[in-house]
């Protein structure tokens, strides 16, 4: 049998470069793997990364992203407490849920600067369910910081 390369392989992990590029857009988006698998079904091309594989894919480029979403942030705070002259910030919250009323399961919150640019200075999803919970029910696993009622509800960040 014979083995084509689709793409070039990163060299510490041996991934390829086009599924590490759809793991980011896709988290980025917000469609996560069952989205992705969707996207490509409409689209009548090959089916994605396996789920454990899209796993393992996420769990090499999360500490990059969440690196660099730290790095951001604090830039954004640094820069609104240079515009404002001093650490004294005026801030703005918002939180927002995919569907009106309680029936929705995500969300995002956010806070801003409020000063002439505003800048982003924390930004967080939210989900009623929590995924390691309802994932690892056999082992009777439960964020105690995250959930109430069993990983039924979570309390907004």
């Amino acid at each position: 049998m014979i083995g084509i390369g689709t793409s070039k392989r990163c060299p510490q992990t041996q991934m390829r470069d086009v599924n590490i590029r759809c793991v980011i857009g896709a988290n980025l988006a917000g469609i996560a793997h069952q989205g992705r698998a969707k996207l490509f079904g409409i689209l009548n091309v090959p089916p994605p990364l396996d789920d454990d594989h899209y796993s393992h894919t996420v769990a090499h480029v999360l500490p990059s992203l969440r690196a660099h979403q730290q790095n951001s942030m604090s830039t954004a705070v640094e820069e609104a407490c240079t515009q404002s002259g001093g650490q004294q910030l005026s801030v703005s919250g918002d939180e927002s849920w995919q569907c009106r009323g309680f029936s929705s399961l995500n969300g995002v919150a956010a806070v801003m600067s409020s000063s002439t640019t505003a800048k982003v200075l924390d930004i967080e999803r939210m989900s009623k369910k929590c995924s390691t919970c309802v994932g690892a029910l056999s082992i009777k696993h439960m964020n105690r910081e995250k959930c109430n009622g069993g990983g039924r509800n979570l309390s907004p960040v």
